[in-house]
């Protein structure tokens, strides 16, 4: 398949758009951090969270609030946990070795695993990425009921995009007295979130949050979400130098965090997922075709039997679409098979850059 007189294109959702370097600003996965042993006990000081991070540091504005608890071998994880602590008021921050100026165009992204840590209806821990003086620029929330959910504050400070686990997975809890340590490997909940510099141009975003529930490596699972929208950015926060990661004093209730990476990219901006269909009503040219299915049924923008196109005899075959002027494309989606034909295999997809393909 070929895209002409287009200037970037983009595989897998991928986006090629002069894309700055990744720079990780803090990284830590607590391994070699110092667990508990025996009864547990709130052992999660500074220099022991700060052993099992390799990028940036730890503070702790109150008392130690949680344990690291290993697995009995090398996999440890940070138990934040407001009954382990002993403290209505507990509260950590993760300080990022650099500070990310968004009103110059720099981007985020937060990258964790997590658990719930006991259980009661209401039971939450929030996050918050924050400028130099406290000010958080976007909030979400890991609450503990029957099935957890997230959800995200927006400006105004109005909770907003409430998901609830819908997987089946991950809807259990894990009592670090009780249950000692947590099974690894997919039981984790895993948690991104990406933070653009929100120009103000119409279509871009500030921050969206996803979460794969099941830890399967997709956001595709029911009740997932994949980039929800946080809404605007805090008025007035231009910069992101920490998380803060705290109960709410009124509610009891913990996580198990492991595997936080803070990276920043300077330079970019993030488009919304409103998507066009930028090849609907071009020309399509193929190689081959059929009477009742030629090569103009590709690009009509009807996804059904009757309006398809489908290539004569055996492959390979190219399908050429001739774009009306040069543009950035955003993502590819090829709709193939279904449940008329196979579907087509071994797909390249190239963009013609006005000397070749």
């Amino acid at each position: 398949m070929r895209l002409k007189t287009a200037i970037t294109a983009v595989i897998g959702g991928l986006m090629v758009h002069g894309v700055s370097a990744r720079t990780v600003i803090f990284q830590a996965d607590f391994d070699a951090a110092a667990p508990v042993s025996g009864s547990v006990t709130a052992n999660a000081v500074a220099t022991n969270l700060n052993a099992g991070t390799s990028i940036g540091s730890w503070t702790l504005p109150d008392v130690a609030p949680g344990a690291i608890i290993s697995d009995g071998g090398s996999n440890k994880a940070f138990v934040f946990d407001r009954a382990t602590s002993g403290s209505n008021s507990n509260t950590v921050l993760a300080a990022l070795t650099q500070t990310v100026d968004l009103s110059a165009g720099e981007a985020l992204n937060v990258e964790m695993d997590l658990y719930a840590v006991r259980q009661a209806n209401g039971q939450r821990v929030e996050f918050s990425l924050e400028d130099p003086a406290g000010n958080p620029a976007y909030t979400f929330v890991f609450r503990m009921n029957n099935t957890k959910d997230f959800f995200t504050f927006n400006a105004s400070d109005v909770a907003t995009g409430i998901s609830a686990n819908a997987t089946g997975v991950n809807n259990g809890f894990k009592n670090p007295a009780v249950d000692g340590y947590l099974s690894w490997g997919a039981t984790m909940i895993h948690v991104k979130v990406d933070v653009s510099s929100q120009p103000s141009q119409a279509g871009n975003y500030g921050a969206k949050i996803s979460l794969d529930w099941n830890g399967d490596g997709d956001y595709a699972d029911s009740g997932e979400l994949l980039e929800l929208d946080f809404g605007a950015r805090a008025s007035g926060v231009t910069e992101i130098s920490t998380l803060r990661i705290a109960n709410d004093v009124s509610k009891s209730g913990g996580a198990w965090i492991d595997n936080l990476t803070v990276t920043a990219q300077p330079g970019t901006v993030t488009a919304d997922r409103t998507l066009f269909n930028l090849a609907k009503y071009q020309t399509a040219t193929a190689d081959s075709g059929t009477s009742s299915n030629p090569d103009q049924f590709a690009t009509d923008g009807f996804v059904s039997q009757d309006s398809r196109w489908v290539s004569s005899g055996a492959g390979p075959h190219t399908l050429e679409i001739e774009l009306a002027v040069p543009m950035t494309i955003g993502s590819a989606h090829l709709f193939s098979g279904g449940t008329w034909d196979s579907p087509m295999a071994d797909l390249t997809l190239q963009y013609y850059n006005g000397g070749g393909w």
